[in-house]
């Protein structure tokens, strides 16, 4: 065993002995409890373990509790949420759960936010193309970034198109990596926010191997259906 796994193997011994003989060995606490915050603690090094005995001695109705807090610290203290990741400065649990409380909240938006972005339709694919709807203004932003469309960078204008029943679609070209917008009546504009001409339009739809006025065309490019509708409302009351 080479040194330094010998002191960081030895770091956790002394961590949870130091805990054992202040706790479990005086009899402070039972050692279904004890050995329940050694498995709960979630660091690699145990280091949470006193804290953990300390708090229970205090508050002991709620030791399940403790576990859980614990590991809601510990995630946000690893991932750079928390600004002092010293668990013993705080004297109680109720200490600890206010610090988390703004963090966590922060967490569960960027978790949310992250989600919604990916909120698409993908509509058809192929090696040259994608065509998506996207249903919040978080995938608008995601998928239609760097195009000089206002819908990009006001959700106000996005959901302004929606609520007056225009349905836009978007296009990926994967080849060229120009980006386009198609509504329901097969309009197109470019991501310099350009509406294409007859010849460019004609080009447009050559690269997707249909025509504007076909059967495939109006089927892709079709207007919202009332449950789409209400579905896209919904996010946007969220």
């Amino acid at each position: 065993m080479d040194i330094f796994n010998y002191m960081f193997e030895h770091s956790i011994f002394e961590g949870i002995a130091s805990a054992r003989r202040k706790f479990l060995d005086t009899g402070r606490m039972s050692k279904k409890y004890f050995n329940a915050f050694v498995e709960g603690d979630p660091s690699s090094t145990k280091k949470y373990v006193e804290w953990m005995c300390r708090i229970s001695e205090d508050e002991a109705w709620v030791n399940e509790l403790i576990i859980k807090v614990i590991r809601d610290f510990d995630r946000l203290a690893s991932r750079g949420y928390l600004k002092n990741k010293d668990i013993y400065v705080y004297k109680t649990l109720e200490d600890v759960q206010k610090v988390l409380e703004a963090p966590k909240n922060k967490e569960k938006l960027k978790r949310v936010s992250k989600e919604r972005a990916l909120d698409v339709d993908r509509i058809k694919e192929t090696d040259t193309y994608l065509i998506f709807f996207p249903k919040t203004y978080e995938a608008v932003k995601k998928y239609c970034a760097h195009t000089k469309w206002c819908i990009t960078t006001s959700a106000e204008d996005w959901e302004e198109v929606v609520r007056d029943g225009d349905k836009c679609y978007f296009v990926i070209n994967k080849v060229t990596k120009r980006k386009y917008a198609v509504d329901t009546h097969m309009n197109v504009c470019d991501d310099l926010d350009s509406c294409l001409d007859e010849d460019e339009r004609q080009s447009f739809f050559d690269m997707l191997g249909f025509s504007p006025n076909s059967a495939e065309a109006k089927r892709i490019f079709a207007p919202f259906s009332k449950k789409e509708y209400e579905e896209v409302l919904l996010h946007l009351a969220k």
